[in-house]
This record gives C-alpha cells, sequence and structure tokens, in this order.
C-alpha cells in the first residue's frame, strides 16, 4: 500500500500489531477511525485511536480493558510461542536419529557375534569328557562370566 501516507493493507496491520484480521474488526466496531475502506488501514489513525485506549481517553474505562485485554493476550500468545520454540530445541537435542541407533545396534551385535564365537570353542573344550551334571554347572558358569564380561564392556 501507499505507506508514505501511512496506508496500509489490512494483511499488513495484522503483521505490524500482531493480531488477527478479527481483531481489526473489532477496533473497527469499537470506534477504530482507521479503517478508511475495506482492506485499507490509516495506520497513524489507528496509532492514535490505540493511544488514547491506553491513557483512558475517549472511549472510557470499557475500551481501556479491553485494549488491555488484547495487550495482555498478545504478550501471553507471544511468550507461549517463545516457551514452544525452546521447548521444540530442546527436544532436538535429545533427539536421536535413527541411524544413529541403528549403527550403535550393529555395532552392539557385531561384539556379540565376535565373542559368541570365541565362547563357543572354550566351552566345549571344558565340556569334554564330562558328566551331565558337570556339563550343566560349566554351561553355567561360562554363561554367567559371558554375561558379567558384556555388561561391564569388556
Amino acid at each position: 500500500m501507499d505507506v508514505e501516507k501511512g496506508l496500509l493493507t489490512t494483511g499488513e496491520m495484522t503483521r505490524v500489531f500482531g493480531v488477527t484480521a478479527g481483531a481489526l474488526d473489532k477496533w473497527r466496531k469499537n470506534g477504530c477511525p482507521g479503517r478508511i475502506a475495506r482492506g485499507t488501514w490509516d495506520f497513524r489513525k489507528t496509532v492514535q485511536w490505540l493511544d488514547e485506549r491506553r491513557e483512558g481517553g475517549a472511549g472510557g474505562d470499557v475500551d481501556n480493558m479491553r485494549f488491555r485485554k488484547l495487550q495482555a493476550d498478545t504478550e501471553y500468545r507471544e511468550e507461549r510461542a517463545r516457551r514452544e520454540s525452546l521447548l521444540r530445541e530442546m527436544l532436538e537435542e535429545m533427539h536421536f536419529s535413527r541411524e544413529d541407533v541403528h549403527a550403535a545396534w550393529l555395532e552392539r551385535v557385531e561384539e556379540l557375534r565376535s565373542s559368541l564365537a570365541d565362547f563357543a570353542p572354550q566351552l566345549a573344550k571344558a565340556c569334554h569328557g564330562k558328566s551331565l551334571p558337570e556339563i550343566e554347572e560349566i554351561v553355567s558358569e561360562h554363561v554367567r562370566a559371558f554375561l558379567l564380561g558384556r555388561s561391564q564392556g569388556a
């Protein structure tokens, strides 16, 4: 629109004041002289009208209260958006990518496979010529030792 004359579109006004088009319509209904035609607003008149409401001028306490409520609502929404943005950033930092998890599991499986490859021959030697109860005891001891070693990162 014509910025030199202080004329803005409804869309520009919503961005400048951080309000919706519905809020601008309420302002118009409450006496704001800023709207000069459909979709066209006089920025200066709107600011002057808002300043009067803020100072408690024309329009009285009801309009001033509406303005303060609108201002508080805007501040609340901005703060909530900032909080959501911060929360999103924090969650992104705690997020592990699927590829990272997959690579870590492949590494652990490979460690387990190589450890089990050594485990079988050791167990076979220890069990050679033993009775069934002795074999059960040997297997139990080897499995316990193997699992303890894996849980400690050995």
